[in-house]
């Protein structure tokens, strides 16, 4: 029996481009409104457009890149967050080692008093100028020829001034409030109060790093010394009293963390609690240990190398076996393809009549062909089974992946256009690690989960599915008492009830610079 999704004689190619129509430029491929507005003039002073097709995109334009307005702080005040908004003082933190901070001074953008440099020469005259001034510069990409202005950011550090260089097309580009984003300083992050809302030294990857592993589980002791490594001890005293007095912590003089504690510290100390068996954990979460054992004798995996993953950390029991844990706070969580395939599989081992296989067939299929096929071939093979594409341009985007190619340009690609334009890049072609074949890729990824999303049914199936998982959901409460933060419940749900959407997104791990995973889930709670 043929699967599901074949079709035979019933694949719809991408249509071929005509000669005879003129092509107008895609508003929405534009990265940024200035971009758009250059690309648009240059297209009517080309003479490719006339005068009112101009005035039309311009008004699409305008209305694509639209920002709802306030009277007190408009759009473009807003919009000033990127590196060239700073101010003097701003505290940007390693990702690696918390105690090692940096700090904003100055932005400026070259050349001064004119759009561009004349040629790359002048530009690099001008570089070598600055680096007599400050010696160390760090460089965010590699130019190329057409990049004739550069954006320079000084930071003060405990060694002294240290600039970080990003080249652009033109000073107007430079000074785009976006073009350089708080996150684009490598091997740093944004810690100024602002950023802080994100408070993500306190969460897994920024204690543990991201080498942690299944095969090797931490015990509830060596996740407190590398607390104490990590923010001291007044974090991991606390979480070891959890151990030691089998209470939930208190957490002295640490108010203006109280948010950063709940949603973030928690997904550390949460497992433990549980571990623990510490008084103040409410809900069924007991249930569980029918499946996974004893909690006392498991150890802690969290997920760190997962980029906001549905399960904050695992139990890991001596047979294996793994219980889930997710926190609180997880408005934009992944649910990962394996971890709702994994569910599946097991059902259809352990219950093979249960009518939610028969009810979310598509589902099931679905999710099963994502597991079976790699990260590259996925996205593809599903496009064609579903008729988006035909074996040829499925062939021809397999051919950039096989040699990996490092081409840039889609002109060599006329085949690839119309995939090419679909959606807009982050990073286009000048970033230095920009690769057609991954924009390409992404770009696929992204249109097989529109077209599997808006299928009736599909998003209900996974929820399904979702809520069939070896998962404890856990709500951390907290109060503050003059300056303490004092943790008052950790309360459990068991088996899980996700109430919201459950979407495919091929954005999370599909991008023009990279492929870092499958396909994900968006899950939205209701």
């Amino acid at each position: 029996m043929k699967p599901w999704f074949i079709q035979e004689d019933n694949v719809i190619p991408f249509p071929k481009k005509d000669t005879s129509v003129v092509r107008l430029p895609n508003v929405n491929a534009y990265p940024d409104f200035l971009t758009g507005v250059q690309d648009l003039q240059d297209h009517l002073k080309q003479g490719d457009i006339s005068s009112d097709i101009h005035k039309k995109l311009y008004q699409d334009l305008i209305h694509r890149f639209m920002k709802v307005e306030s009277f007190e702080t408009p759009w473009f005040l807003r919009e000033a967050v990127g590196i060239s908004g700073r101010k003097p003082g701003d505290v940007f933190q390693n990702t690696k080692d918390v105690k090692n901070q940096i700090t904003f001074d100055t932005f400026k953008a070259f050349p001064e008093g004119k759009l561009k440099f004349v040629d790359i020469n002048e530009r690099d005259r001008a570089i070598e100028k600055i680096k007599k001034q400050i010696p160390t510069l760090i460089p965010i990409n590699k130019p190329n020829n057409s990049q004739l202005a550069f954006g320079l950011a000084i930071f003060n550090s405990q060694s002294g001034q240290q600039g970080y260089i990003k080249f652009g097309r033109d000073v107007q580009q430079v000074n785009n409030p976006g073009w350089w984003g708080n996150k684009d300083i490598p091997n740093y992050e944004p810690y100024f109060a602002a950023a802080r809302k994100s408070q993500k030294g306190f969460g897994p990857a920024s204690i543990f790093g991201t080498n942690t592993s299944k095969k090797t589980p931490l015990t509830p002791n060596q996740i407190v010394t590398q607390i104490n490594s990590v923010l001291g001890e007044s974090f991991s005293n606390p979480v070891k009293e959890i151990i030691t007095k089998k209470t939930l912590p208190t957490f002295k003089g640490q108010a203006e963390n109280a948010t950063a504690i709940r949603d973030n510290f928690a997904e550390v100390f949460g497992p433990v609690a549980l571990v623990a068996g510490a008084s103040g954990i409410t809900g069924p979460y007991k249930d569980a240990e029918k499946y996974l054992g004893d909690f006392s004798a498991c150890g802690i995996f969290y997920p760190t190398q997962q980029t906001n993953p549905l399960c904050d950390s695992f139990l890991i029991a001596p047979n294996g076996k793994e219980l889930g844990m997710s926190s609180k706070g997880k408005a934009g969580a992944n649910a990962s393809i394996f971890t709702l395939a994994k569910n599946i599989k097991e059902l259809q081992i352990s219950d093979p009549t249960n009518p939610l296989l028969k009810t979310y067939k598509f589902t099931v299929d679905t999710l099963n062909f994502l597991d079976d096929h790699t990260l590259i071939d996925g996205p593809i093979d599903l496009a064609q089974t579903l008729g988006m594409i035909n074996a040829k341009t499925s062939g021809q985007i397999k051919s950039l992946w096989n040699p990996r190619s490092e081409e840039k340009d889609i002109a060599k690609y006329p085949g690839l256009t119309q995939i090419y334009n679909l959606y807009p890049f982050k990073s286009g072609p000048d970033d230095k690690n920009f690769r057609l074949r991954f924009a390409i890729l992404a770009n696929i990824a992204k249109a097989v989960c529109e077209k599997i999303n808006s299928t009736k049914g599909f998003g209900e199936g996974a929820l399904a599915f979702l809520n069939q998982s070896q998962i404890v959901q856990a709500y951390t409460q907290v109060n503050v008492s003059d300056k303490d933060v004092i943790v008052k419940e950790i309360r459990t749900i068991y088996p899980p009830n996700f109430q919201g959407t459950l979407i495919l997104n091929g954005g999370k791990n599909y991008y023009s610079t990279n492929a870092v995973g499958k396909i994900a889930f968006d899950f939205k709670p209701a």
